[in-house]
């Protein structure tokens, strides 16, 4: 098996808001967001952070830039021989290393500004970081990059509202690589367009990853989506990563109570089968009141003692091939009594 190298390397970040009150704007707690999580992206590889909405995966992802300043942790990302602490770096390290590590957001039209041009758009980085000196040279630039994400030059004078949902998230990606990127977030990059953009929008990714030799961080709550874009898969929930491997170990051999919920969740196209629910209680825990031990546990139909005295940690699941990572105190027994398909007439 070929080794491959991290280019981004996670360990123990956390992210705490501060809960106020009042019109003192007075301290009263804090919301934990992102709990002491680690993972690695390998080069060239599509890894999907899934989870529900509340579970912390875009401020995972916005922690990774310092879009939002976190509150401890350290992100490694390499460059060449040599890895830097982005969490570490002075402003003007930070925007050079920000050029290599770019965002694409859910909502196009929000991150597109309404009073520019997709010209100026998609220039504005270009000049900022002197790429191109003169606006000729942009022009250029700027119509080989809607060439690239298949839009056509001559839009570019064109305002964003002019455009479709779809049009306008390839504008975006344009933007984004324009500096030509090495690791691109993409934060729900298509949850917000129509079923048959989407499928536009992901051909068009793994398109330009494979010219661009681009690694992706790939953020989303949708599993059809996240099947059919990622290499690998972790699962969040409720701040923390439960389960890290492969795509197809995951949608094939989920370990984690909240994975097979999550799976059992997403419906199957074929009218014979369904899904097998687990049978979890309870709605999702305040992120403001932790439930102590395992975060999972006031849903789980498995838990015990441990699971609410115990924080379950990241561990190997002890099989063969590739790595697949689970935090749960009791994911044998888990694994052993899942069923997730049966024919609808019991047979």
């Amino acid at each position: 098996m070929t080794e491959v190298s991290p280019i981004i390397d996670v360990r123990n970040l956390s992210m705490k808001f501060d809960r106020v009150k009042g019109f003192r704007r007075s301290v009263i707690g804090q919301v934990v967001a992102v709990d002491d999580v680690s993972f690695t992206v390998n080069e060239g590889e599509t890894l999907a952070l899934v989870g529900e909405s509340g579970s912390g995966k875009t401020t995972t992802g916005r922690c990774l830039v310092r879009a939002i300043e976190p509150s401890a942790g350290n992100v490694f990302y390499r460059q060449g021989d040599s890895s830097v602490d982005v969490l570490a770096l002075e402003r003007r390290e930070l925007n050079e290393v920000r050029r290599k590590m770019r965002m694409v957001f859910q909502d196009p039209f929000a991150s597109l500004n309404p009073r520019m041009t997709v010209e100026q758009l998609i220039a504005e980085p270009l000049y900022i970081n002197n790429v191109v000196s003169d606006r000729t040279e942009a022009r250029a630039k700027v119509a080989e990059l809607l060439e690239m994400v298949q839009l056509d030059p001559q839009l570019m004078s064109r305002y964003p509202h002019t455009f479709s949902g779809g049009q306008r998230q390839r504008i975006a990606i344009a933007r984004t690589l324009s500096l030509e990127p090495q690791v691109v977030i993409a934060d729900e990059p298509v949850s917000a367009l129509d079923v048959s953009i989407q499928a536009q929008i992901l051909n068009l990714l793994k398109e330009l990853q494979r010219e661009r030799q681009l690694t992706y961080l790939f953020i989303s709550h949708d599993l059809a989506v996240v099947r059919y874009q990622s290499d690998r898969i972790a699962i969040m929930y409720l701040g923390r990563i439960v389960e890290i491997s492969t795509r197809d170990e995951i949608f094939e051999r989920p370990l984690h109570p909240y994975t097979q919920l999550l799976l059992a969740s997403s419906p199957i196209p074929d009218p014979r089968m369904k899904r097998i629910r687990p049978e979890t209680i309870g709605e999702v825990p305040d992120p403001a009141n932790r439930p102590s031990g395992c975060a999972f546990n006031t849903r789980c139909p498995y838990a015990t003692d441990i699971c609410r005295s115990e924080v379950p940690q990241l561990k190997e699941s002890g099989t063969a091939g590739e790595a697949h990572l689970v935090a749960c105190h009791l994911w044998e027994a888990v694994e052993l009594s899942q069923r997730p398909l049966e024919a609808l007439d019991g047979s």
